[in-house]
């Protein structure tokens, strides 16, 4: 007499691990995906704002209301640069970044979620040098 109990219950087990492995395989992939788009999505935060003559202090407490991406500066700084008028409707931070700080002394770096506001380079250039012999 064959025991059908046992060869159900090992096919039920066989079924049961294929079904496991595929579970894995869908939560790995899941997560893979959800991983790599927040890394992606770093710097695709989107800002919109609208101000005549605004301080870049202005500026920098509504970015980070809007993307939650933090400022790193000194008031000296800020002192030093000037109002900006800026016109952001759904631009990429890097966009908006770029748009309050042209013409300014200052540059940004942005390490994770925090924008490192720095004193911008200044270059050198020397007239080239004539020989007289």
């Amino acid at each position: 007499m064959i025991n059908t109990k046992k060869y159900l219950t090992k096919d039920l087990n066989h079924h049961h691990k294929g079904m496991k492995f595929k579970q894995m395989k869908f939560i790995t992939a899941f997560l893979l995906v959800g991983l790599l788009h927040a890394n992606g999505a770093g710097y695709a935060q989107k800002v919109t704002f609208f101000k005549e003559k605004a301080s870049l202090k202005e500026v920098f407490t509504e970015i980070e209301k809007q993307t939650g991406y933090s400022f790193i500066y000194t008031d000296e700084m800020l002192a030093e640069s000037r109002r900006v008028d800026v016109k952001l409707e759904g631009a990429d931070l890097e966009d908006a970044l770029h748009q309050c700080f042209a013409g300014q002394p200052l540059d940004y770096t942005i390490k994770n979620k925090t924008v490192i506001i720095k004193r911008r380079e200044k270059v050198m250039v020397f007239p080239h040098s004539r020989n007289l012999s």
